[in-house]
């Protein structure tokens, strides 16, 4: 027994030992991790630190990074605006040096110097335009214009550049084109001008084409030469920032490689898309494809106006100058057309007398005297020779002449006459000059005279009746008489602006809400149409005021009558304002105001524009000491009235300049303003100190152009 308990003790004993011993390896093991722990627990603070202090040095860095592109963006922005100013004037003393008495040697001095600076002035604007797309501060415009117009004015200047380089520009513009589109015209052919410009830089001999369509709620532009090409792993280079397909190109051709790069950024911001396809030494073709949604269904040229069986032979060169005519004949229904390429085949043809008019390209002949002789000699018919330089030729004094290249319209109206046909302006021409409403008494809530004397006038002419509002308060209130059909309302406007009165009388009762309110204003960019329609208005209509869009609207809202062509001619006749006024009177040229488009939104009549333009003297000469009036009173909201003020009557008058120098200062007002913790400081910076300096020069060219009008 005492045996087996000596057994049990030692058993106890090596138990115990055995315990103590496990004991202490796993206290020697527990202090090991605990060590282990605080060591990677020391380590990942350390790591921390390491990334926190990484994570402040890339912040910093790509803060700093952000700051240097603004800063150079700013540099870049203020350099070309402070350059242009002086460039202004630059190219404009040379202008009127071309017009002085100058020897030929000077006429060809003063002419080099004016081009170097025009090109200088080109890469200004590039890189200004540049830095506006790296900041995203380029905003697009969303208004109405006419593509035929928009295309000949794009292609016109570069006719006289071809030919110098001898090779040929065809333009194909269909007649089917809509009559209006709505987008950004201004941007649109800044971005054809420049393909242009590149395709006959690059061009040698052949040609460069010139194509448009409308397909699907797009304008389709097209552009191909014959030029020197692009190698295929080039071609994605071309759209880059300053860089050229060949770098060997900047110093052949001249040029920043800015100018593509821009387009390319221009048609995304309109959402579009810019290819190219090129071979080298082939040729490109740069295609255009813009969404742009057509205003109405009418065509630029109405084709009811005549359906007559003439004969009409067409005698040119190129393929696509005999289709582009072709076309215009068919489709204005003056006959059928018989198309000629050569004298030869012509000369067989002219055997047969049953010719009623011919068009013919004056290269037909490669000799002026030839072709003289062959006009007189076989042609007992009206004949219109297309003449080259964009001159008429003097060899050629017997016939009727019209210089290439032609618009359309100058082009109907050159034949009009021959067919018994009136001579009209076409390119006014829609659904809505066959219309007159039925006396309806409209309220316009607008608070410049200008415009005011404007929106009455072109809605006289469509027998409508106005009573004018100076602000949202007067409108509102006026509107609660119960006698007015519809309301045109600005949006900017002091005491009350559009939205708030539009909102307003929205909520004067049931009645209210079918009343009709248009926002006309100079509001135009994206999301305004939006915000209008949200406060309760039924449209939207851009200025500066396009009488047939503005027409058009109305039509939607209000009765009217339809009068016939008899009609039409014998109110013409019986108005004393009507749109031959503008022939009666020898209509000067206003430097900074673009007559032609003022008279066009005037229905040509010349002495209420001449009324209307003095009025714009006399209320905007004091612009640039109110402007600076209220930035000492630090009154931001008035500031951006007065300059939205200005944007928009100088609009209306032609004075595009003006207006669009005040549009730049406006956006950079409102933009500063908004981000501003400081008014002071937002509503006096260099910036807008320069763009203040260039709306007061430019202003001044402007109203001491419109002050010679006092002395008639």
């Amino acid at each position: 027994m005492s045996d087996e308990i000596e057994r049990y003790k030692a058993r106890y004993k090596r138990e115990k030992a055995s315990r103590k011993e496990a004991e202490q390896l796993l206290e020697d093991k527990s202090r090991e991790l605990f060590k282990l722990n605080s060591s990677l627990k020391e380590l990942t603070e350390t790591l921390e630190r390491k990334v926190e202090d990484r994570t402040a040095d890339l912040a910093q860095a790509r803060d700093e990074a952000i700051r240097l592109s603004r800063v150079k963006s700013d540099f870049l922005a203020n350099m070309s605006h402070e350059l242009r100013t002086p460039m202004n004037g630059v190219l404009g003393m040379l202008n009127l040096l071309k017009e002085s008495d100058l020897s030929p040697r000077g006429q060809k001095l003063v002419s080099t110097a004016s081009h170097s600076g025009e090109l200088l002035l080109k890469i200004i604007n590039d890189i200004l335009d540049f830095t506006k797309l790296e900041a995203d501060k380029l905003e697009i415009e969303n208004v109405a214009f006419t593509p035929i117009e928009l295309l000949e004015s794009v292609t016109q200047p570069f006719f006289t550049q071809a030919q110098h380089k001898r090779i040929e520009l065809i333009t194909v513009f269909p007649p089917s084109l809509p009559s209006t589109l709505t987008g950004d015209p201004t941007r649109i052919q800044q971005v054809i001008s420049n393909i242009i410009s590149n395709a006959i830089k690059f061009t040698d001999f052949g040609e460069v084409v010139v194509k448009a369509f409308y397909q699907k709620n797009r304008l389709h532009v097209n552009v191909t030469d014959t030029g020197v090409g692009i190698e295929e792993h080039q071609v994605d280079k071309i759209f880059s920032a300053f860089s050229q397909a060949d770098e060997s190109t900047t110093r052949k051709f001249g040029g920043t490689g800015l100018g593509l790069s821009i387009c390319h950024h221009l048609v995304k911001l309109m959402g579009g898309n810019i290819e190219v396809k090129s071979e080298i030494n082939q040729g490109s073709t740069f295609s255009v494809s813009l969404p742009l949604v057509s205003e109405c269904s009418s065509k630029h040229f109405d084709d009811s106006l005549t359906c007559l069986s003439n004969t009409v032979v067409i005698a040119a060169k190129h393929p696509l100058n005999q289709q582009m005519l072709s076309s215009l004949i068919t489709s204005w229904r003056l006959g059928s057309a018989e198309i000629f390429g050569d004298s030869e085949a012509l000369l067989t043809r002219l055997e047969d007398d049953d010719i009623d008019l011919m068009l013919i390209e004056e290269s037909i002949f490669e000799d002026c005297e030839l072709l003289k002789s062959f006009l007189k000699e076989f042609c007992n018919f009206e004949v219109i020779v297309l003449t080259q330089n964009g001159i008429a030729n003097s060899t050629l004094t017997d016939f009727i002449q019209l210089s290439l290249p032609y618009k359309q319209s100058e082009l109907y109206n050159t034949i009009a006459p021959i067919f018994g046909l009136n001579a009209i302006s076409i390119s006014s021409k829609s659904a809505f000059d066959k219309i007159k409403f039925k006396g309806q008494h409209l309220l316009l809530v607008e608070d410049n005279a200008t415009n005011q004397e404007v929106a009455k006038e072109i809605l006289k002419l469509v027998n409508l009746n106005v009573t004018i509002a100076e602000n949202g308060q007067q409108g509102m209130d006026l509107v609660k008489t119960d006698r007015f059909s519809l309301v045109l309302m600005d949006i900017q406007m002091p005491v009350m602006d559009g939205l708030t009165a539009t909102q307003t009388i929205r909520q004067l009762g049931d009645k209210y809400t079918e009343l009709p309110i248009i926002a006309m204003t100079a509001h135009s960019l994206k999301g305004d149409r939006e915000k209008s329609l949200d406060a309760g208005m039924n449209n939207h209509v851009t200025k500066p005021i396009d009488p047939n869009i503005l027409f058009g609207v109305l039509a939607d809202y209000l009765d009217y009558d339809e009068i016939n062509e008899d009609r039409t001619t014998e109110n013409a006749d019986n108005n004393s304002d009507n749109s031959a006024t503008a022939e009666e009177h020898d209509v000067p040229e206003l430097d900074g105001v673009d007559i032609e488009a003022a008279l066009k939104r005037m229905s040509g009549n010349w002495p209420l524009l001449k009324k209307i333009l003095l009025m714009y003297k006399k209320q905007q000469c004091s612009f640039v000491e109110d402007f600076q009036q209220e930035q000492r009173q630090q009154n931001p909201d008035e500031l951006v009235r007065l300059t939205h003020t200005l944007k928009g009557s100088s609009a209306n008058v032609g004075a595009d300049k003006v207006s669009a120098i005040a549009k730049d200062l406006e956006t950079h007002l409102k933009s500063e303003i908004a981000k501003a913790s400081d008014i002071s400081q937002a509503i006096t910076s260099t910036k807008i100190d320069l763009l203040l300096q260039q709306l007061s020069e430019e202003l001044e060219v402007t109203t001491n152009s419109i002050a010679s009008l006092e002395r008639e």
